[in-house]
């Protein structure tokens, strides 16, 4: 009877052990497999970031071969739209894998579209108007809370040209006193005016005042604003990654101080503005 109950004892002491044994195997399995699916998301991610370094690196690097070529021959591949493998660039890594990046060109502005231009107050940005229509409206529009604009317009030709300063406030603005105009809501913007380009225009010149901030410039009437220079945008791809550079190459700009010099009112006395 001593003896059943021992085996007996045995018995369930064996399966215990086997319940044990398994369930140490679930959680061993159930570790191992969390830790596997870390180590390989971390992988992944590495080799994401990885290849979104590389892409980027290749996107640059295009850029950079492209830029090496003659303003004449850029203002080429710009107009045609194409410029087949000066705009392709191929590197393949000390692992095997290639990269690649795309370069494409084209005409900033020379559009009826709405023109961006960021306007700094340390800082003139301009405008390329020359060949745009005689006698047509342009739009000078932003959406910025405080930042008021100054423009010069020049129009006129070699040795007869005129300039025409304009300055305005938003429509709701804490700088009332500075005599500027207000401007008022227009074509979906905030703030907008409106000046014509009279006969020859020339250029735009624009200026932020009390803050930095973005302006566009709308032709009006179905006319086009005259190209203001390249657009170079390479995308550069590695594996399923793929980065976008794009770099602006202006036509020649006048610096800063040329805006003095409008306003000079002696021909002998420097700064009588």
């Amino acid at each position: 009877m001593i003896k059943n109950a021992m085996q007996k004892i045995h018995k369930n002491q064996n399966g215990q052990t086997l319940i044990i044994v398994f369930m140490m195997m679930v959680i061993a399995l159930t570790i191992g497999i969390s830790i596997s699916s870390k180590y390989i998301k971390s992988l992944s991610i590495l080799s994401k970031s990885d290849n979104s370094a590389r892409a980027l690196a290749v996107a640059e690097a295009a850029i950079e071969h492209v830029l090496l070529l003659p303003i004449a021959t850029l203002e080429d591949y710009a107009q045609n739209g194409t410029c087949g493998a000066n705009c392709y660039l191929e590197i393949t890594s000390g692992e095997g894998q290639v990269i690649t990046a795309t370069v494409e060109l084209s005409k900033l502005g020379n559009t009826t579209d709405p023109f961006l231009v960021d306007l700094e107050q340390t800082g003139s940005s301009q405008v390329n108007l020359a060949g745009y229509p005689d006698n047509t409206n342009l739009n000078v529009c932003w959406n910025g809370v405080d930042m008021s604009v100054q423009s010069i317009f020049i129009h006129g030709t070699q040795g007869s040209y005129s300039a025409d300063s304009m300055a305005y406030n938003p429509t709701s603005t804490t700088h009332g006193d500075n005599n500027f105009d207000m401007a008022a809501p227009l074509l979906g913007y905030s703030h907008c005016f409106t000046f014509n380009s009279q006969t020859d225009p020339a250029m735009l010149r624009l200026k932020a005042v009390y803050e930095d901030g973005s302006i566009v410039v709308i032709p009006s009437g179905g006319a086009s604003l005259p190209t203001q220079g390249i657009l170079m945008e390479s995308t550069g791809t590695a594996g399923s990654s793929q980065k976008k550079v794009s770099v602006i190459i202006t036509d020649p700009i006048l610096p800063a101080l040329f805006d003095y010099t409008v306003y000079q009112r002696s021909t002998t006395e420097p700064l009588s503005n």
